[in-house]
């Protein structure tokens, strides 16, 4: 359950790894992350920012609900997290790098957020997106519903967020969610 930053060549890779829990981003994993997308701000060698899961079952299948009882319990600690989420995501938004979203399998709930901060999406064949926040009673905040408007507009963003369902790589493809689809074998 980390979240490994490593550089290869001229790429910065953040891959959440996690693999028994489909790549749950956890509370330890959520702070990593503006602190390697710093690290690699700063590093002249470094052209773009990969992310990716571990394995080829899921990118991420979002945030880590079993903490949810202890991180978003309280009003307090909902806006603490939901802070977190901000600086998370504008680490990958703002950065100088460019960055791109290696997805195989699931990415779902947080782990499409991060991949919707990202400036391109790619995915395997067999991958699903979705937000099922609908389906757990959450709610989202306003940064990101934004990221979602502006990817796939209204309507669409509407039916992600009201209906939870699970969408296909071909119809992240027709919506704009991702940029290409390829061979599970070939991303």
């Amino acid at each position: 359950m980390t979240l490994r930053v490593e550089k290869k060549g001229a790429v910065g890779w953040i891959v959440f790894d996690n693999p028994a829990r489909r790549n749950a981003i956890n509370d330890a994993m959520w702070r990593g992350i503006p602190r390697a997308m710093a690290q690699f701000d700063a590093d002249a060698e470094v052209r773009c920012v990969a992310f990716r899961g571990a394995g080829t079952e899921a990118f991420s299948a979002g945030a880590d609900i079993s903490e949810f009882e202890k991180v978003r319990s309280e009003r307090t600690a909902v806006a603490g997290y939901d802070d977190l989420l901000d600086q998370v995501l504008h680490a990958i938004q703002d950065s100088r790098k460019a960055s791109a979203a290696m997805i195989h399998g699931f990415c779902m709930g947080g782990g499409l957020e991060i991949a919707l901060a990202c400036d391109l999406r790619y995915c395997g064949e067999s991958a699903q997106f979705g937000i099922p926040a609908a389906k757990l009673g959450l709610a989202y905040n306003v940064e990101g519903h934004k990221r979602l408007l502006e990817t796939v507009g209204h309507a669409r963003a509407r039916e992600i967020m009201f209906l939870g369902r699970r969408y296909s790589a071909a119809e992240a493809l027709a919506m704009g969610l991702v940029h290409g689809v390829y061979a599970d074998t070939k991303l």
